[in-house]
């Protein structure tokens, strides 16, 4: 019978003591569960901080190439200050064909010069525009013409030997210091 009693006295106490263990081990699971989440999102956290401190290097890297850039742009010739434009504009200017060659040899590009073209218009004897031009407004080009301009000029010898130029642009011309 003793043993009766006691088989009795530890369902008892196995009855009552059951249910806390089996909260308490539903609890530690949920603990569990939830640290691993958190596990989970912290290691999700730290691949994006390690992307974006890689990014950030990357951008460091570009700001110091920049600034180096910038460091020797600013001692170089090439900024718009140390260049003088002079602007040209030439409308319906008849000039001869060799000071046409001189006009065209000198709009190039040097080492202290370049030539920044807006509008270049030219009509010679093959243009079919050449004579309707020639009837308006026509100013004659310094030297290439006598005082009188096209007048005592003929129309052939207009079409044969002259060209009517537009040149509109500006010369950029290096400033020595």
């Amino acid at each position: 019978m003793p043993i009766r009693i006691l088989f009795l006295v530890a369902a008892l106490v196995g009855a009552l003591v059951l249910p806390q263990v089996v909260q308490s081990a539903l609890a530690a699971k949920i603990r569990y569960q939830d640290l691993v989440r958190r596990q989970e999102l912290a290691i999700e956290r730290q691949v994006r901080i390690d992307a974006f401190r890689t990014k950030v290097s990357g951008f460091e890297t570009f700001a110091k190439e920049v600034e180096s850039f910038f460091k020797i742009a600013e001692s170089h010739p090439s900024l718009p200050k140390n260049w003088i434009p002079y602007e040209v504009d030439l409308s319906k200017t008849l000039i001869d064909v060799t000071d046409f060659r001189a006009i065209l040899s000198r709009a190039k590009h040097g080492g202290d010069f370049y030539f920044e073209p807006d509008r270049l218009e030219l009509h010679t004897g093959l243009s079919p525009e050449l004579p309707t031009l020639l009837q308006g407004p026509v100013s004659a080009a310094k030297g290439t013409m006598a005082a009188g301009g096209t007048q005592g000029l003929t129309q052939d010898a207009i079409i044969g030997s002259y060209v009517l130029l537009s040149l509109k642009g500006r010369f950029w011309v290096y400033k020595r210091n």
